[in-house]
């Protein structure tokens, strides 16, 4: 007997037991695949998961700390849990989440192991997504809340997963207290990153804690913080003279309207166009930048013969950059103050 004839013999049989028998060999025959489906999706995890744990313990983690990193990996992506290891902006945002709650330091301090030993760069500058994500070594700008004008700049000197400690070098911040909540600037060519800290302890350094998830922010997705001004101002064109009625090297006026580290928007009643090169002086809160370089990239008409110019600075000095940045950033804090307090702004 061959095994066709073993197979037809055997499934006759079936059919002679009775419907029931035939119900259940419909069903299987419709639920393979399924079964199939599952046993190979648990095969395929299980797979997965001893890889991964595989490339853990290559990382010289010990056993405790490996078994951690694996929860923590299934926890961030169930699904994919290997994407871990190659994004140090998952594990830092997972950590943001475990602040609401009540973590004591000793896992904080397993956490910070698991991390050391998987990322070669554990921090971020590009985009970051969490103060966990900020390196040291980076300037820091703080701020009490609610009071205008009372900015310190710090230097971040140590970070990692449970608090960061800076080191004042300008300004200052009266009668901090632990507990105190301040405010965090980074600002980066890309956005302003914001947050609100809780103080630890201040000393000859300051030590906060991380900002939640919930608590850090990201302001204008584009070349630095822009601030809306009022400036007055003269500028003469000193490339591509165009206009008749601005004739080169003469000073005309103009107002600006809002400003930031890498351009500005101008109004004034001259006229301009497309790829300009203007001249100006810039006028701070504490100096004066008498050599500015915009370039017109575009024009907008107004009202009563007024344009808009919207420019991007050239050949700017970085030094003359983050100056800028800090005077808008000390004025957005006191127009803020201002607008809580009901005061008119100046």
């Amino acid at each position: 007997m061959d095994k066709l004839d073993y197979i037809r013999i055997n499934f006759r049989s079936v059919f002679d037991g009775g419907p029931h028998m035939v119900y259940v060999v419909l069903i299987t025959l419709l639920l393979a695949p399924y079964i199939y489906f599952i046993i190979r999706r648990i095969i395929e995890r299980l797979g997965a998961r001893r890889e991964l744990l595989r490339e853990l313990r290559a990382t010289g983690l010990s056993a405790d700390d490996c078994r951690l990193a694996l929860k923590t990996a299934y926890r961030i992506d169930r699904e994919r849990p290997a994407r871990m290891l190659s994004s140090v902006a998952l594990f830092n945002h997972y950590v943001d989440t475990l602040g609401s709650q009540n973590v004591d330091d000793a896992l904080f301090s397993r956490l910070e192991r698991v991390r050391k030993a998987l990322y070669p760069n554990p921090h971020l500058v590009h985009a970051p997504q969490s103060t966990r994500d900020l390196p040291p070594g980076v300037t820091i700008n703080l701020a009490r809340q609610g009071v205008a004008g009372q900015v310190a700049t710090c230097l971040m000197v140590h970070n990692d997963l449970s608090s960061m400690r800076l080191k004042p070098h300008s300004g200052s911040l009266s009668s901090i207290q632990a507990g105190d909540e301040l405010s965090v600037y980074f600002p980066r060519p890309e956005a302003m990153y914001t947050a609100q800290c809780r103080v630890l302890s201040h000393g000859e350094q300051l030590v906060l804690a991380h900002a939640g998830g919930d608590r850090f922010h990201t302001r204008q997705l584009r070349e630095y913080w822009r601030v809306d001004v009022d400036i007055d101002v003269h500028f003469m064109v000193v490339a591509e003279s165009y206009a008749q009625s601005m004739p080169p090297l003469q000073r005309v006026p103009g107002k600006l309207i809002n400003l930031s580290g890498s351009g500005a928007a101008l109004v004034t009643r001259h006229l301009a166009r497309r790829g300009q090169r203007i001249q100006f002086a810039l006028p701070l809160q504490d100096l004066l930048l008498a050599n500015m370089q915009a370039e017109v990239l575009h024009v907008v008409p107004l009202h009563n013969n007024l344009k808009r110019l919207h420019m991007v600075f050239r050949d700017l000095d970085p030094k003359d950059q983050d100056r800028i940045v800090r005077s808008l950033f000390q004025w957005y804090r006191a127009q803020a103050a201002q607008q809580r307090d009901g005061l008119p702004l100046e």
